[in-house]
Formats: C-alpha cells, structure tokens, sequence
C-alpha cells in the first residue's frame, strides 16, 4: 500500500482499462466517475470524497474499469491498494465494513435500477401508441444505456459466474460453523424477516430453499428469488442500514441459516474479508449484468414499435419473465 498525490483534472484510470492493479481509498480531496468520459454522451455516475473508495470490483473480479476517475482537487491523496495487501488492509474492522458498506449500497442502487427497467418493460408492453412522456423518457434512458455499454453475457455465463463466487463462501461457512450460536434453524413456512423491518443481520443460507417475495401475504404476492444453501441474502438491508426490501420464507425442506451481525463482522469476518467482497461483487456484476438484459429488451420493444423488427424467441421469453416480475412492483 502506498499514498500517491494527484491534481485537478488528473485521469487515475480510464474506463474499459485493463490494469486492475489498485483499488483506491481517498485519503485527501475528491475525485468524480464518469461514464463515456469526453464524448457527447458523458455521464456523471458519482461524486466521491474523503474516506470512500472505488475501484474495488476490477480489483476483486480481475474485469475492466467501468468508469473514468477525474480528480478535482490539487493535493488529492489516493491511498493505493494492491492485491497482495488487500488482506492487511481489511483486516481494520472499520475499513472491512465500509468496504461492505459501499458495494451493498451499489447492489441496491443496481436492483432498483433493474426494478425500473423491468417496470418499462411492462408498461410498453401494456400501453401501445399511446405513452405518457415520463414513459418515453425512460424508453429513451434505458435505449441510451443498452447502445453504450458492451453487449451483456447471457444469464447463463453470469450466473455461473456467481456460482462459483458461492463456492467461495465454503471458507466463510468454515469459519461460522465454529460458533453454534450464528446458526438459526427454520421449520418449512416460517418467515425469516418481513419487507419493512428494520435489518440488524445479513443471512447464509446452509440448509433448505428460502424464497423472497414481495408484497408477500397479498393479493399481489410475487417470488423474486430462490435461494438455496451457499447463497447470501439480507445484505442490502443489513449494510445499507435501511428496512428490508422484501419478505423471506422458508419455502422447501427444514431450512437453516447462519446469521451474520455487526459484532461477527468486526471480530471474525475480517479473517475471511476478500473471500466476503469476492462474493458481493459477484453478485454486483450480476445484478448489473441483469439490468443490462433488461435495458436490451427495452430497446428492442422500442424498434418493433417503429417497425425496425420483432423480438425472436428467446428475447420474448425474457420480456415475458421481466412484465411478470414488474407485476409485484406496478
């Protein structure tokens, strides 16, 4: 780890680099990320100040930058991470938590964004000529996002992807079998925690299916994800420090999770930091992944309205599962 100074206007990386050596911590000043960074088409993404960090996912992932990092502050200090001392610099409880902190919050951002475009999806699907301009505005944000960003993988690569970041929660498993008590056990039907409660735990699933729903318990009741043991869920809640954004339900078997608290976090997950980071980064990419299918399938409804072509089969199978998913949100 070493601390680097950089000036106004200064580019610490480009968007689509490949050096991935470095995630950065700012020590001092503030940088700003942007998207098509000097073309018509740039895009403000985030302004970032002293204490955050960003490019932790090219780090994690060995992928490509997806932004450029302008500095816009003479005598801006970058702490500069590398890989070989990612651990040591975890293993401060309170940078470890940030570090979670900060890409739960992009996993929330990311799968609100998902949620919007599966909704236009739906209501293109639904109001024919006729759209509102809040609706064509969005039309025209999700056009502009499929035309700009690299064609996304199929479902299918992505989530063998996150697959096989689960097979590196084995580790984090390891560790909390050693305390008896992070393990809770659920008879098939109960209800782990309810869309609005307040979150003080993220969870780990070791045994049985657990589905998460919305509107659960209603008329307008959707499952939204199955998940089965090696799977995490409850993150957003639990990092962001917000309430919870669905219902989860034991929903096959006798399920079992292991229960992870602030106090585990801060005394023995750090021990397992990248393996955790690895995983939720995965499950960014993922969700990131999802949302550019979705902004796909936007656009393709679009040119079949100005008669430029029809959705093949595969695209409207995943229209057809993207206007069921928006019925728990409409």
């Amino acid at each position: 780890m070493e601390i680097k100074a950089f000036n106004k206007g200064d580019i610490v990386f480009h968007e689509g680099d490949r050096d991935r050596d470095y995630m950065y911590e700012i020590v001092r000043g503030s940088v700003k990320a942007f998207a098509d960074y000097g073309k018509e088409s740039q895009v403000l993404l985030s302004e970032l100040g002293a204490g955050m960090i960003f490019g932790e996912m090219a780090l994690l992932e060995k992928a490509g930058r997806t932004a450029t990092i302008e500095v816009q502050e003479d005598g801006t200090e970058l702490l500069c991470v590398d890989e070989a001392s990612l651990s040591d610099y975890l293993e401060e409880p309170e940078k470890f938590k940030k570090a979670l902190a900060h890409i739960g919050h992009l996993i929330k951002a990311r799968s609100d964004d998902y949620i919007e475009a599966c909704k236009t999806v739906y209501e293109i699907k639904n109001a024919g000529k006729q759209k509102s301009g809040g609706l064509l505005d969005r039309i025209k944000k999700l056009v502009g996002v499929s035309g700009k960003n690299e064609k996304p993988q199929p479902v299918s690569v992505e989530r063998a992807r996150l697959d096989s970041a689960r097979v590196i929660m084995n580790d984090i498993d390891d560790a909390l079998t050693e305390g008896d008590s992070f393990e809770r056990g659920y008879d098939m039907g109960t209800v782990i925690f309810r869309e609005g409660e307040m979150g003080d735990c993220m969870y780990y699933v070791t045994r049985g299916v657990v589905g998460i729903y919305s509107a659960y318990g209603t008329p307008n009741e959707r499952q939204v994800a199955r998940l089965t043991p090696g799977m995490v869920f409850g993150e957003i809640g639990f990092l962001e420090k917000i309430p919870r954004t669905a219902t989860a339900v034991v929903i096959e078997g006798a399920g079992a999770v292991r229960v992870v608290t602030d106090k585990y976090l801060t005394e023995v997950l750090p021990i397992l930091a990248t393996s955790t980071l690895k995983y939720l980064s995965a499950r960014l990419r993922a969700v990131t992944n999802d949302y550019l299918l979705a902004c796909e399938a936007v656009s393709c409804l679009e040119a079949a309205d100005k008669g430029q072509g029809e959705p093949d089969e595969d695209m409207q199978k995943r229209i057809d599962e993207y206007v069921n998913f928006a019925k728990a949100f409409i």
